[in-house]
């Protein structure tokens, strides 16, 4: 059975691995890796929808996340100073008006 399949108009299925239910850190020294299409107990397949096109019919209030466009202009992403200088003020802004 392949990982991936297509299910409908650009809808995939994948198997997405989780940590079990715990009120506990799980520390990373008991960390196992993962392989595409060996699962476990703790895999489950999920059904992940394409939404482009349909962006304006989610909202945080709703959906707990929604598609925000800034807008257009250049923004230089090559180093992390002009990152944190020009796009977090940005950010910022936007979030408070959410």
């Amino acid at each position: 059975m392949p990982h991936f399949s297509e299910i409908e108009s650009h809808d995939v299925e994948a198997e997405i691995n989780y940590f079990p239910s715990s009120p506990d850190t799980i520390p990373t020294s008991i960390w196992k890796p993962r392989y595409v299409g060996v699962p476990d107990s703790y895999t489950r397949k999920m059904k992940i929808h394409n939404i482009r096109g349909k962006e304006e019919s989610f909202n945080l209030d709703r959906n707990g996340f929604q598609f925000v466009t800034l807008p257009e202009k250049e923004r230089k992403t090559d180093d992390d100073e002009t990152i944190v200088q020009d796009y977090y003020p940005e950010l910022e802004e936007l979030s408070k008006r959410m």
